[in-house]
This record gives structure tokens, sequence and C-alpha cells, in this order.
């Protein structure tokens, strides 16, 4: 799914399950133009420095489902901290 941050459309994922190889993240990524995508999990917060398949660089914010019930305070701070340069440190 897609959420309207702003002018931007921040990418959102939902996975069942702890692994996955999120190819279909790692596409729209590659057209957004932002360094920001959201992945909703039954794990513990996160953002890592990831890389889509073709070596672009972009932040993924990883957050547990329940908190995932605030995802618009979760991904102002994201963006606020995280959007700059995805080499940068957040």
């Amino acid at each position: 799914m897609l959420y309207q941050h702003r002018q931007d459309l921040i990418p959102v994922e939902v996975k069942s399950g702890d692994a996955g190889k999120l190819r279909s993240l790692h596409q729209v990524m590659q057209t957004c133009g932002h360094p920001c995508a959201v992945r909703l999990l039954g794990n513990r917060f996160s953002v890592d420095r990831v890389q889509t398949a073709e070596g672009l660089p972009f932040w993924l914010m990883n957050l547990p489902y329940c908190p995932g019930s605030q995802l618009p305070a979760y991904i102002d701070y994201f963006v606020r901290q995280y959007a700059l340069e995805p080499s940068g440190a957040g």
C-alpha cells in the first residue's frame, strides 16, 4: 500500500513472517523518488539501510504490528530523521 506523507507517497508493506525478499517494495523504491519505505511485521522496531536488487540504497523502517496503529506519527518521525540521503546517518 502507499501512505501519503505531505507530497510523497511512502510505500508500506505488511509481512506475515520475519523473512521475505520484498520484491514488490524494491520495485516501487526504484521509481518513487525518495529513500523511505515501511514494513509492518511481527518483530521489533528498527530502521535499516537496505538496497534494491538494482543497487539503489534506501531506508526501511520495520514497525511491529501494534505500533502500526500510530503509523502517521511513526512515518513523520522516520521521514524527518532519515529522508535526507540514504548513505547519511539518521
